[in-house]
C-alpha cells in the first residue's frame, strides 16, 4: 500500500478508536520514510492518548522539526504540554500556532486554554472568544470560557458560556457541574427541563 494511503488508513483507525492499529501503521510508514511528518504527529497524539506523554511530546516535536510551518502540530503540542502541566511551554507552542494560522479556531482555542491555566483570564477570554467567533465546534471552548468568566466574577456571562456548551453537546457532565456550583451560590437556577436533562445523565 502506498504510504499516503497507509496514512489515511491510520487516521481512519484512530478516529474509530483503534489506537493500536493506527500506531502500528504509523510505525510501518516511518520505517519506510522517517521524514513523514504527519505520521510522527499522529504517532505522538496516539502515544499521549494511551498515557505515554513523553513519547507523545517527542514525536510531535520531531514532526515540527520536519514541518515547522504547520500550525496544527503546534496546537496539539500545546495541548499535550498542558496535560503535562507545562503551562508556559504550552503557551509558547500556542503562540506559534496563532502566528502561523491567525484564522484557525483551533489555534486560538489552544491559546486560550493555555492562558486560562496560567490564570491570565482576560487574555484567555479574548482568545477563546476569537476561537468561537471563527467557528470552533468544541464544547470545551465554551466550558473554558465559562471558567475564565467565573474567575473574573462574570457569573451571568459564565452561565451563557456553559449553556452554549450544552447546546452543542447536552450529555457532557462538565457544564452541568459548573452550573450546579452556580446554583449553590445562588447565581443560577435550573429549569424543569434542565433537571430532567441532568436526571437522564444519571439514569
Amino acid at each position: 500500500m502506498e504510504l499516503r494511503q497507509s496514512f489515511a488508513e491510520a487516521v481512519r483507525q484512530h478516529r474509530h478508536g483503534a489506537t493500536g492499529a493506527a500506531s502500528s501503521l504509523c510505525a510501518t510508514i516511518l520505517s519506510h520514510d522517517p521524514d513523514f511528518a504527519d505520521a510522527w504527529h499522529l504517532a505522538g497524539l496516539i502515544a499521549h492518548q494511551v498515557g505515554r506523554t513523553d513519547d507523545g511530546l517527542a514525536h510531535v516535536q520531531h514532526a515540527i522539526r520536519l514541518r515547522p510551518e504547520n500550525a496544527e502540530y503546534y496546537g496539539h503540542l500545546s495541548s499535550i504540554l498542558l496535560a503535562a502541566d507545562k503551562c508556559n511551554a504550552a503557551l509558547e507552542a500556542a503562540d506559534a500556532a496563532v502566528r502561523l494560522a491567525a484564522e484557525s479556531p483551533a489555534a486560538w482555542y489552544h491559546h486560550g486554554s493555555a492562558l486560562h491555566e496560567l490564570g491570565q483570564h482576560e487574555q484567555a477570554i479574548f482568545s477563546l472568544t476569537r476561537a468561537i467567533d471563527l467557528g470552533i465546534d468544541q464544547p470545551a471552548a465554551w466550558n473554558c470560557l465559562g471558567l475564565s468568566k467565573i474567575n473574573l466574577g462574570h457569573f451571568s456571562q459564565a452561565v451563557v458560556a456553559f449553556e452554549s456548551s450544552l447546546a452543542v453537546s447536552p450529555r457532557q457532565a462538565s457544564p452541568w457541574y459548573h452550573l450546579s456550583k452556580l446554583v449553590n451560590t445562588g447565581d443560577y437556577q435550573f429549569s424543569k427541563d434542565q433537571i430532567a436533562g441532568i436526571e437522564s445523565l444519571i439514569d
